[in-house]
C-alpha cells in the first residue's frame, strides 16, 4: 500500500491542523493509502525515503526537509491552502487602498496567503 507522509513543523503547536490534513485525505483517498504524519522538530535521523508522497503546509518547509527524503524529491508536494470564492469575492469588494490586515497561523502561511493575494491580481490593498 502506498504511503503518505503529512509533515508539519512541530507537534506541539501543529498537531490539530495534522490531523485535520488526515481526516481530509481519509476522506477522499478512502483506504487506498497509509497516512503518517511526522513532525520536523522530531524527525532527528529518521528518512523519509519510504514515503511515495510527503506533504508539506508551507514553502519555506521545502528547504528543511530536503536531507530527510533520500533519492527522488520529486515525492514532495506543497499542500497549499486557497480562498472560497465568497471570501476571494469579499476581499475584492474592499475598496482599493484600504488598509488591512492579513494574519495567518504562522508568518510563513501569513507569506504564502499575500503571495496567493498578488497571483490572484489582488494588488489594489494596502497590507501588513
Amino acid at each position: 500500500m502506498q504511503q503518505i507522509v503529512v509533515l508539519m513543523q512541530e507537534e506541539r503547536k501543529d498537531k490539530p491542523a495534522a490531523e485535520f490534513m488526515r481526516e481530509n485525505l481519509k476522506e477522499v483517498l478512502e483506504n487506498t493509502v497509509e497516512i503518517h504524519i511526522r513532525y520536523l522538530d522530531a524527525l532527528g535521523n529518521e528518512s523519509m525515503s519510504d514515503a511515495d508522497i510527503v506533504l508539506v503546509p508551507v514553502y519555506a518547509m521545502l528547504y528543511e526537509i530536503k536531507d530527510y527524503v533520500k533519492g527522488n524529491r520529486d515525492t514532495i508536494l506543497l499542500a497549499t491552502r486557497t480562498l472560497s470564492k465568497t471570501s476571494l469575492e469579499n476581499i475584492t469588494s474592499i475598496p482599493p487602498n484600504e488598509t488591512v490586515l492579513v494574519i495567518n497561523k504562522t508568518p510563513e502561511t501569513t507569506r504564502d496567503m499575500l503571495r496567493l493575494l498578488y497571483q490572484l491580481g489582488i494588488m489594489h490593498l494596502k497590507s501588513y
